[in-house]
């Protein structure tokens, strides 16, 4: 606590996503860093827009949030007339936190797909094209994959038929 009795002032970690009019270039990036410098900021310019990430000191989330508009008002020089259209806070564990997450989804192939089932690769194959079966979020010349989340919770609730269909070919 200071003095006055008020919160001690934390790091707040923002992630400022907008679109713009104006387009953006690397010069762009490097002025808006230029621009942000006292808060340790890095950016991700796209041609309508982009994300920009900074460090703001304040008592709680909310305050850190009151000061985003005047922050970015610095850059409008650069950026234009921008949009804000998504918002993240962290605290510094949170923003710590999510350093220690993946950035890529845990992720399976056919292989993996088979042993989660328990069936041959050949059988795995037929099952990843049931329409009921997870999209792959990924497609590369090895093959496609598929969270292993979405694959799990259908193997949880797939209803397996055992053994082989009958045969229609007449006997004798």
């Amino acid at each position: 606590m200071t003095k006055e009795g008020s919160p001690q002032p934390l790091d707040w970690y923002i992630t400022a996503t907008f679109t713009t009019a104006t387009p953006m270039n690397s010069e762009a990036g490097f002025d808006i860093l230029d621009a942000l410098a006292e808060h340790h900021p890095s950016a991700a310019l796209a041609a309508n827009g982009g994300s920009i990430s900074l460090t703001v000191s304040a008592s709680d989330a909310v305050q850190a949030a009151a000061l985003i508009p005047q922050i970015l008002a610095k850059a409008q020089p650069i950026t234009g007339a921008a949009t804000v259209v998504s918002l993240e806070i962290l605290s510094e564990d949170a923003f710590q936190a999510s350093l220690d997450e993946p950035e890529i989804p845990d992720l399976v192939g056919l292989t993996e797909i088979a042993e989660m089932a328990g069936v041959s690769r050949q059988r795995a194959n037929a099952i990843v094209k049931q329409d009921s079966f997870p999209s792959p979020v990924l497609t590369l010349a090895a093959g496609q994959f598929r969270t292993r989340a979405a694959v799990q919770n259908w193997v949880e609730n797939w209803t397996r038929k055992p053994g082989r269909k009958p045969s229609t070919q007449p006997t004798g």
